[in-house]
This record gives structure tokens, sequence and C-alpha cells, in this order.
């Protein structure tokens, strides 16, 4: 039997919520069990409505006898294309519909440019990653985030670059630093393109995007979110570091952002880091960051990924 699919609409929000919730809830019970992680909490249509309003094209969903029973919210970002929150009814599984959407996310993010194809699986989910592996998905790195207090500075003085918050530009300054983004991008992956991300965060206000310059040349960019008063620490969300920056610059990278976060009276921040590589390890214990243990498994099939160190992710609802 063949899924029918298309792009999601409004009205689709409240049976995508409830999808999610059905295929979602078994699996974290079975995954684990009867603890804080092992309990559901109901996907929120606010959130489904979020992904529309990003990329709405993205929002992938399949029918069968007219009822909607997959989703599977893809994201792209020029040479990377990413998928998450697959779900398949359970009434429905088993019938190969799940490689029917895998397939149709990857038809979708190749035609907008992807070479490379990624997401991510808790590393308990057995089953889930011999599915991605049957599809041609290799594992790439195992996703933790690094966490530091912000009371101590890494270091002191008056910063030798300069850095610059985009929600506080005006729209040209703005529009030229999303551009400068990009070129960042460039040297990390050919065709790495973040923009619409940084779009999408200035526009609903959830966060912010720090560019960090040497002179008047990109450096490096953090893209954090946080919700005032309801959270205490930066959540960053992504870091890149150009490959041309000295140890000193990285230092000064993350002292930057740290102040960033001292100013929003966070008391802590942190990003994403990949532990399957020996430099995280390493800048992990240089910087005195300290591993939060929500780990999720990096999947990509297709061409490269960015460099472990330079390009810090992890891509979300």
């Amino acid at each position: 039997m063949k899924l029918q699919m298309r792009p999601a609409a409004a009205a689709d929000i409240p049976a995508i919520s409830e999808l999610i919730d059905a295929a979602y809830a078994p699996q974290v019970r079975r995954l684990f069990g009867d603890s804080p992680r092992g309990h559901w909490g109901h996907y929120d249509e606010g959130r489904v409505g979020g992904y529309l309003q990003r990329e709405q094209e993205g929002v992938r969903v399949g029918t069968s006898q007219d009822r909607l029973v997959s989703v599977c919210v893809c994201r792209s970002y020029g040479a990377i294309g990413w998928f998450h929150s697959l779900a398949v009814h359970p009434d429905v599984q088993h019938r190969g519909f799940g490689r029917q959407v895998v397939s149709d996310a990857q038809t979708y993010l190749t035609g907008r440019g992807a070479q490379s194809l990624a997401l991510m699986t808790w590393p308990d989910a057995v089953n889930n990653i011999g599915f991605y592996q049957q599809l041609g998905y290799r594992p790439v790195g195992l996703s933790l985030y690094a966490y530091r207090l912000t009371p101590s500075a890494l270091a002191s003085g008056r910063p030798p670059l300069r850095s610059t918050l985009l929600s506080r530009l005006s729209d040209q300054a703005c529009r030229q630093a999303i551009e400068a983004a990009r070129t960042l991008g460039d040297r990390l992956m050919p065709g790495l393109d973040y923009r619409p991300w940084l779009h999408w965060t200035l526009n609903r206000r959830s966060g912010d995007v720090m560019m960090i310059w040497r002179e008047h040349q990109p450096l490096a960019m953090a893209l954090a979110y946080h919700s005032g008063a309801k959270m205490d620490w930066l959540e960053g969300k992504l870091l890149m570091v150009s490959p041309e920056a000295t140890p000193d610059e990285l230092v000064w990278t993350l002292e930057l952002v740290r102040r960033w976060a001292v100013e929003l009276h966070c008391t802590s921040f942190g990003f994403p880091v990949d532990i399957t590589h020996s430099e995280t390890a390493e800048w992990c214990q240089r910087f005195g960051f300290r591993l939060f243990g929500d780990s999720m498994l990096n999947f990509m099939r297709g061409g490269p990924w960015p460099p472990a160190g330079i390009h810090l992710v992890r891509f979300s609802g």
C-alpha cells in the first residue's frame, strides 16, 4: 500500500499532534520505563504550528484511505538537509510506511539542494538504529550538551574580537550580518546555509544570534534560545567557528558568549558537542564545561559532514 504524501496544512495541526503522541508515547515508555524520561508529554499544537511557519513545505504528511497516518518535519540548510519528528501511527506500522516517509523526506531535501542528509535518534532505540542503517545512514557522532556556569570568566580584559547581536542591529546591518553568516558556513562546508534558521529565530524572538568578527571578517557565530525569566540558562543551538580561528580566538569566542549570558542574567550557558571526537573531550576539560547526559545519536547519509569542534550543532523541533 502506498501513502499519499503532501505538505501539511494548518488544518492538519491537531491531527499531527495526536499522531506524534500516539507514536512516541509507547516508544519512550519502552525505552525509559517508569522514569521521568519515560513519561511522554503532549506534543503541543503550537510547536507544530511553529514548524509550518518556519518551512511549511517541509512538514510532510502521509495519508492512507483519507486518514493522516504519518508525519515528518524536514529542514533545509543548503548543503545539509535534516529531518526529525518522524512518526507513523501504531495502527498502521510494519507495512513499509516508514520507508516511504524517509524516501519522501529525502526527495524533498535533495530537491532543495541537500547533499548530506542527517537525523538524530536515541542511542537506546536499537530498532530505529537498525532501520536507518538499512536505509544507508551511518552514525557520525553522539551529541550531548556541554554547559558551564557563568560567574567565572574564560578570559579577562578587553576582547581582541568584536561581537554584535543581530537583534540590536538596523535592518540593513542585520541583513549584512546574515549574509556574513552564509560566508562563514561556506568555510566549514561549501553550500552550508543557516540563514533560514537565523531569520526564524529573530522573527520569533525566541532567541538571538551573536556574530563575532576579526576586524571586518566573520570569525564565529552563535545561535542561542532564551525565554527571559522562564529560563536561567542560555541554550546554545549552534556554534560555528572559522577553521582559521586561533586557540586564543576560540577562548574569546566562548568568553563573549559567556558575557552575553551574564547580560541576560543566565546562570549558565552551553552548546551541543560530539563526544565521539577526542578534541571535544579536550575542549570541555580545557574550558571547564560539564556534560548533560541527554544524548542523541547522529546519523547521516550522502556527502561530507562539517568538522567537529568548529561546527557544534543540535537540531530539534
